[in-house]
């Protein structure tokens, strides 16, 4: 019986070796692999302009390369009019809204729209709902919003919402929502279906858990979700009774220099079948949990291909993370997950005596 064995084995080897003759083949039932991550895809949509920009447009800092867009500007002011014309600061609009409605819809050619507010306090609009949306830039003809005198010199109450954009960037803006400043829902920026996506020099601000602990207005202080290449930059974040930043199906993008601050459970995760994303230089401090790559989703909400994993391909690199009061670091779910030169102190301090602490 052993030699007959010997003799099969000897009679398929060659055959599978490439000898000739037919290839052995098993009809045992194959085990089922663990899916790997999706390739690569650029997922913006380039129709009628040629677009200048490689898939991720870095500077040699790493950080987002703007390049030199051309741009019409529209100038707002809270003490200007809506009837103005917009196109110098003599005769500024009056709300964002004005000068969103000015830019127009489809992909844009020939050139993109700055608009530059000047110094101020602007209220909510639409019945606070500051709803922006349905307007596609592209890479030299991007949709700016920004401060038209510098970082600090504008405060938007209650938050920004937009949804369904291409190549918008807002720069050097605060936003204020909950407690004493009104709010459009429960996040002080959110995006949702934003294809290249910058925030720089941003504060945003809700209120403190540390001081308003009873306070449940805001969710997320940032909340992007379903959205591609993103990019967070310089930006102050702080302020919810939740998460500070919550990437849910974002692929693609980075979040470098922010300061993440004062969140009632987690500084940032990125989940939802997340992917490509690179966290480095931030610092998170006075949260109830570190970061995380992974959470609990909802699936009938993540989007093919990125539907096996929490989130691939995350790289959360030289950050510092102090006074967390419970874990510092964490991976739910994710597939490729890269830790690497984080510092941590004051980390996992939890403890009301019942041994369930960190």
């Amino acid at each position: 019986m052993l030699k007959r064995i010997l003799l099969l084995i000897l009679a398929v080897v060659p055959a599978a070796c490439g000898a000739g003759g037919p290839v052995a083949t098993s009809t045992a039932a194959q085990p089922t692999l663990t899916p790997a991550p999706p390739t690569p895809q650029a997922t913006a949509t380039r129709t009628g302009v040629q677009l200048n920009a490689p898939t991720d447009p870095l500077r040699p800092d790493g950080l987002y390369d703007i390049g030199s867009p051309t741009v019409l500007d529209l100038f707002v002011s809270p003490k200007g009019d809506d009837n103005n014309s917009g196109e110098s600061r003599e005769q500024p609009l009056q709300t964002i809204g004005a000068a969103w409605s000015r830019i127009p819809e489809g992909e844009l050619s020939g050139a993109g729209y700055r608009i530059e507010l000047l110094p101020g306090e602007y209220p909510c609009e639409g019945d606070c709902i500051n709803f922006f949306s349905d307007r596609a830039g592209a890479y030299d003809f991007p949709i700016i919003l920004t401060a038209a005198a510098g970082p600090r010199t504008v405060t938007i109450l209650g938050g920004l919402n937009i949804a369904n954009v291409r190549y918008v960037y807002v720069l050097d803006l605060t936003l204020k929502a909950g407690g004493d400043a009104p709010t459009f829902g429960n996040n002080v920026f959110h995006c949702e279906r934003c294809d290249h996506f910058l925030m720089r020099n941003v504060a945003l601000v809700g209120p403190n858990p540390r001081f308003q602990p009873d306070n449940h207005q805001i969710q997320e202080a940032i909340k992007i979700n379903q959205s591609q290449y993103v990019y967070l930059e310089h930006d102050d974040v702080s302020g919810t009774y939740q998460t500070g930043v919550d990437f849910f199906s974002v692929q693609r993008g980075h979040v470098l220099h922010n300061l993440i601050h004062d969140a009632g459970e987690w500084c940032m995760y990125f989940k939802g079948g997340s992917a490509y994303l690179r966290a480095e230089g931030n610092t998170l401090h006075d949260c109830g949990l570190g970061f995380q790559a992974g959470e609990g989703s909802n699936f009938e909400v993540m989007q093919s291909p990125f539907i096996h994993y929490e989130s691939y391909d995350i790289k959360f690199v030289n950050n510092i993370l102090y006074d967390i009061a419970g874990t510092g670091l964490s991976a739910v779910g994710s597939y490729n997950v890269l830790f690497a030169y984080n510092t941590l102190y004051k980390v996992g301090t939890f403890d009301d005596g019942s041994g369930r602490g960190y």
